[in-house]
């Protein structure tokens, strides 16, 4: 995640030892004094620890208002966000609940003061990471929803077992992630709740702890020869840096090697006309002309999460007066349908899309004197999932759509164990959603049975403890989960069955080690019978408006935006 921040980042403390401030609040019913440990042993490798467990508000603040200042801040314990990310909430101690509005004075005199990086190990914090961004704090690490207690002690453990051999930040927090992966039977997603937060201007200023711990040495004289060093070696930490910041927080590793036979440029190149098609694809998303300088809001398709998170990193590293900024509905869930609602009703500045616009968008928008246009820009497609145990590997789009209708409601009646079906779905405002009803239920409506869940991650869970369940998601974000098993599909009884995922089914047994990997071939040529398009929604106005969107669906479409996508586990449309 990137945000925007005020002023130029602070020199960080100079103070002699990397100083590091960790706060346990509350926290009945999880161990905390797991994390006390782990941060305890950073002192082995120079750190000054400074430990609060349950203060005060008075020591609290007192604390961080110290004039030695601090360079990591780590909370343990309990916290929570609300629903649309913006506010943040922690609990210091078992009386106290605080927002960070309530201690901004402090916190604000301890980034001013030098604070590089806040760790929140603790549950749901993206409206404590929006709050601190307002602060102008450089850097943070939050987790997204709510985490199982032994997943966070792992993940800080990780984390800093990686920071502390000089590895960046993101590097760090990637690998941390990563290790992480052997939850994933018992916590699907655990892999992907760890989340960065960084400013703008930090992004090219990358976070070591050799650079934190070097700062602090005194030296009087510094040789040319020296200064020399100092500099190759800080334009080589950029180089690296630049190579893994949109990297760090996709679901897919980067690639060994660019196929393409020489690099694209990282700078914009203007010397080129424009074509005369605004969405005609070019080689490198450099190439691409007339991007809008400004600040674009847009949203609101969750399954466009990973695709945002590999592509608009690398866009803004090209582009950084471009500025593409998630806006999140304040009351209503996050989805394709929300997201058109937000364009027509110009809250944002272009949409994302799991689905073609309807009829009844096209005439708001006729009505309101303007039109929408939608540019596809890969393919995806839905996977079916099931408990491993169930035996069952296939089914054909009519036997689909009798479980969603509830004309079939136990799994003996095509063939199973004579076991209660649950059908499991996201809202139904999802882009998701709305396509299976339409395409698959042929605009019938859901069974009563049919169980909304808010979120893929705890569908899953669901699915993962309940052995008559069924959900169909994104493939990319379900397929590769060790604790569902994804079945193939047929258009019809007698057709052939086609798997949504690659080769051979790779059994729980064998998985995190081995994962099953999204049938992008059968999406792209059709073969596999549930796929769509995503979209690209402008609103053609003639607005700043229309022309940052069309920006994005030309940057979208260049070989090189096309491949990202595809590194993200969706289906280049080209």
């Amino acid at each position: 995640m990137r945000v925007r921040g005020k002023g130029g980042l602070k020199p960080s403390p100079n103070h002699g030892k990397l100083r590091v401030l960790l706060v346990v609040g509350k926290s009945a019913g999880i161990n905390t004094d797991l994390d006390v440990e782990i941060v305890q042993k950073l002192q082995e490798k120079g750190a000054e620890i400074i430990c609060l467990k349950q203060p005060s508000r008075e020591k609290f603040a007192n604390t961080l208002r110290e004039e030695s200042g601090y360079h990591i801040f780590i909370f343990s314990g309990h916290s929570r966000s609300e629903e649309d990310g913006s506010i943040g909430w922690i609990s210091l101690n078992d009386r106290d609940e605080l927002s960070i509005d309530e201690f901004k004075n402090s916190l604000r005199y301890v980034i001013d003061n030098g604070l590089q990086l806040a760790i929140f190990n603790s549950c749901d914090g993206l409206g404590l990471a929006s709050q601190l961004a307002q602060l102008s704090l450089p850097r943070s690490i939050v987790m997204r929803e709510p985490i199982p207690d032994e997943v966070a002690v792992k993940f800080l453990e990780y984390f800093f077992e990686e920071f502390t051999k000089n590895k960046s930040l993101f590097s760090s927090v990637h690998t941390a992630r990563e290790r992480l992966e052997y939850f994933e039977s018992d916590y699907p997603g655990a892999m992907w709740l760890p989340t960065i937060c960084i400013r703008e201007s930090a992004l090219d200023k990358p976070l070591t702890w050799q650079q934190i711990t070097g700062n602090l040495i005194q030296t009087p004289q510094t040789s040319l020869l020296n200064k020399r060093i100092f500099l190759l070696l800080g334009a080589i930490g950029l180089l690296v840096v630049g190579g893994v910041i949109f990297s760090l927080i996709s679901r897919e590793k980067t690639p060994e090697k660019d196929v393409a036979i020489s690099p694209c440029p990282q700078q914009p190149i203007q010397n080129k006309p424009p074509t005369e098609n605004q969405i005609t694809p070019v080689r490198c998303l450099a190439y691409v002309p007339d991007v809008p300088n400004g600040k674009w809001l847009h949203g609101a398709s969750t399954t466009w999460a990973p695709i945002r998170s590999k592509i608009n990193p690398k866009i803004q590293a090209i582009f950084p007066e471009f500025q593409l900024n998630y806006r999140q509905h304040p009351s209503l869930p996050p989805g394709s349908g929300t997201g058109i609602k937000m364009l027509l009703e110009g809250q944002i500045s272009f949409a994302e899309s799991s689905r073609p616009v309807t009829d009844t968008e096209l005439q708001i928008a006729r009505n309101r004197g303007f039109q929408l246009k939608q540019i596809p820009v890969a393919m995806d497609g839905i996977a079916i999932v099931v408990h491993p145990e169930l035996d069952i590997a296939a089914l054909t789009l009519k036997q689909l759509q009798e479980i969603y209708t509830g004309k079939i409601q136990n799994w003996s009646e095509i063939g199973g164990p004579n076991m209660e079906i649950t059908p499991y779905t996201r809202p139904f405002d999802s882009g998701t959603t709305l396509f299976f009803q339409e395409n698959i239920l042929n605009n019938n409506k859901f069974s009563e049975n049919v169980v909304s869940i808010p979120t893929t991650t705890q569908a899953l869970r669901e699915v993962t403890a309940n052995k008559g369940g069924i959900y169909f998601g994104t493939a990319s974000e379900i397929i590769p989960q060790c604790g569902v098993k994804p079945l193939s599909i047929a258009y019809r009884s007698g057709g052939t069955f086609i798997a949504p995922y690659k080769g051979e089914l790779v059994p729980p047994e064998n998985c995190p080690e081995q994962r099953n990997q999204p049938n992008l071939e059968a999406f792209e040529n059709g073969t596999y019978p549930i796929s769509r398009r995503l979209f690209v929604i402008v609103k053609k106005d003639a607005s700043f408006d229309e022309k940052a969107g069309e920006a994005y669906g030309k940057l979208l479409l260049t070989d090189e935006g096309q491949k990202l996508i595809e590194e993200a586990g969706y289906s280049p449309i080209r």
